[in-house]
């Protein structure tokens, strides 16, 4: 006779370690041991005949009998797969803790005395992540079952609420109609490279055997309890969990995505292009993981991809920068000195002939996951803390700062500083006709602001700014990624609408100007 029967976790996890595993080594128990299943049924036995009476030993039995000789197989989720480890330290023991040694203010080493508490160990919970809508389904053929047996069945099912670990809560039913559904994976008496061990009954097995506590004398040092033996099972391929794909020319556009900065110590002005290029790596991983079902960077991805990218980071699926300025681009909003706001945007120049009107629904969707976990400006290895800004998402509602609205202003004034895209030659001699202002004025020409009559003034003394280091370049020189910035103030003859951001790693918040007596905002 033929049974099928239908297993669901309802939390979506399946909590078991497999037969003499260290809970380190190993992804957890999949697919679920024929042996659990047997010794679950066994215990929900006792749990029916305690209730209302109508069990026997010879029932129990036969029940043994019938599971025991029957083979099994697996319909297995292919979605179904390994979740992320759950680590925790449990007690173990109350007794007297040892002391330890430590030097006090005076640099005298002095003893800190014992204590009686519990003692740690740590203890890891792998576990698989399994579709709450998607059952496991058990194919079980014997010859030893009868309609009565089948009915005992059903009635120790009904009782089981766990299997594996104790929170890895569980419902396991008989399908009345086992049609339509075929297995995918069976178990065989010979391994392979792919194949994973099943611990599953021999047919003889006794009922004793099956009802061993794990600190049975037999059990501990037994590589295979009595009364089972290994198989061997070859999950099905895992179904990647690719996001759907949506044409460009269907995505609904945001114009502008807003965050606030909630920070406990503010970076300096000079570093945010450290934390706005981490929001958009992240945010470029996060599009990949979209496409390609895997978080890389944008020059470790398909082709394909980076094809797909090409909006979002400015270049194409070759690396090279696309003309006029229609990628992301990343604004910073100071106030007092300290950042409140980051905006992202579409950096098209407001006077190009064609534009692309906003970020689309998965780049915004990368946005806000790249988001939801802190930032950090610390360069790796810096002896520095790792400082860090968390981000809010802000309502598509909240005002722009000045600058970004479509208000115009006569005179700009630096917010981050301008770093000129060419820079001197040895010894610090000034390139002819390579000054900052001319620099300003020909960068602002070849984006269509008039320039008649332009005025550039330093505002403050240069310092010392961070930019955008291509990955290639990062180990041509030393302190690499800082260059020199000038604090400046643009004068226009007539008033111009912005937002004018200019210089090296502008897209990255280098180089902003915000209307002179507004509120002050950076990209």
């Amino acid at each position: 006779m033929g049974l099928v029967l239908e297993q669901t976790f309802p939390l979506g996890r399946f909590h078991a370690t497999p037969w003499r595993s260290n809970p380190f080594d190993t992804d957890g128990e999949w697919p679920p041991s024929p042996w659990r299943l047997v010794r679950s049924v066994i215990a929900r036995w006792y749990q029916w005949n305690r209730e209302t009476g109508d069990g026997d030993d010879a029932t129990l039995a036969d029940l043994v009998k019938a599971l025991s000789s029957s083979s099994f197989a697996f319909y297995l989720p292919p979605t179904a797969r390994p979740g992320a480890v759950l680590r925790q330290y449990q007690p173990i023991g109350f007794g007297w803790q040892p002391g330890s040694r430590t030097k006090n203010e005076q640099g005298r080493t002095v003893k800190i005395p014992g204590m009686k508490s519990h003692a740690r160990s740590l203890v890891q919970d792998s576990f698989w992540a399994v579709p709450v809508d998607e059952p496991i389904l058990w194919f079980i053929d014997g010859a030893e079952w009868t309609p009565d047996l089948v009915d005992v069945l059903d009635r120790c099912l009904e009782r089981v609420t766990w299997f594996g670990r104790a929170d890895s809560y569980s419902t396991i039913r008989r399908r009345r109609d086992g049609q339509g559904v075929e297995p995918n994976c069976s178990l065989s008496r010979e391994g392979s490279v792919e194949a994973v061990p099943v611990l599953c009954p021999t047919a003889d097995a006794l009922r004793a055997d099956l009802e061993r506590v794990t600190d049975d004398p037999k059990l501990i040092a037994a590589s295979v309890p009595p009364g089972a033996e290994w198989r061997f099972a070859l999950p099905p391929k895992r179904t990647p969990l690719h996001a759907p794909v949506i044409r460009r020319g269907t995505r609904d556009r945001t114009p502008v995505v807003q965050f606030a900065v909630s920070c406990a110590v503010a970076p300096e002005t000079r570093v945010l292009c450290r934390l706005t290029k981490t929001l958009r790596d992240r945010a470029v991983r996060c599009l990949t993981a979209d496409y390609e079902g895997r978080s890389v960077s944008w020059s470790r991805a398909e082709r394909r991809t980076r094809d797909e990218l090409t909006l979002f980071v400015g270049k194409n699926a070759d690396g090279q920068p696309l003309r006029g300025r229609r990628h992301a681009q990343f604004a910073v909003c100071i106030e007092d000195g300290a950042p409140t706001r980051i905006v992202v945007r579409r950096a098209t120049d407001p006077h190009a002939a064609t534009e692309v009107d906003g970020l689309d629904e998965r780049e915004v969707a990368a946005l806000l996951r790249a988001a939801s976990q802190p930032l950090t400006w610390t360069t790796a290895g810096s002896q520095v803390p790792a400082w860090s800004v968390s981000l809010v998402p802000l309502t598509p509602e909240t005002p722009l700062p000045a600058g970004f609205d479509a208000s115009t202003a006569q005179t700009w004034r630096s917010v981050t500083p301008f770093v000129p895209t060419r820079h001197r030659l040895r010894r610090g001699i000034e390139r002819a006709g390579e000054d900052v202002a001319s620099q300003v004025r020909r960068e602002l020409a070849l984006r269509g602001w008039p320039v008649d009559g332009l005025v550039v003034e330093e505002a403050g003394p240069p310092r010392w700014t961070a930019v955008h280091v291509p990955s290639g370049k990062s180990r041509q020189r030393a302190f690499i990624g800082d260059r020199m910035g000038f604090d400046l103030r643009l004068r226009f003859r007539t008033p111009v609408r912005g937002p004018i951001v200019l210089g090296q790693s502008s897209t990255f918040g280098v180089g902003l100007f915000a209307p002179e007596g507004g509120s002050v905002s950076g990209a």
